[in-house]
């Protein structure tokens, strides 16, 4: 089922989900991975109740392999 959820979330099919985890509270899910055709990192905090993304760190030189609150 997290895996489902996390392929709603990702609507950018070009980013590849590495790494996912919920944080504490259980409101919100943080994905690390990279995007394929450039293979920049990113790390996104997503809001679970609006299925949204509310806060994006880029730019990394390669893709993130975990994440962790």
């Amino acid at each position: 089922m997290l895996l489902e959820h996390v392929a709603q979330l990702e609507q950018d099919d070009r980013f590849r989900a590495w790494s996912v985890t919920f944080s504490p509270d259980g409101r919100c899910l943080a994905t690390a991975g990279g995007r394929t055709a450039d293979q920049k990192g990113e790390v996104k905090i997503w809001d679970l109740q609006t299925r949204q993304a509310t806060l994006t760190f880029s730019n990394f030189s390669d893709s993130v392999r975990c994440v962790r609150f």
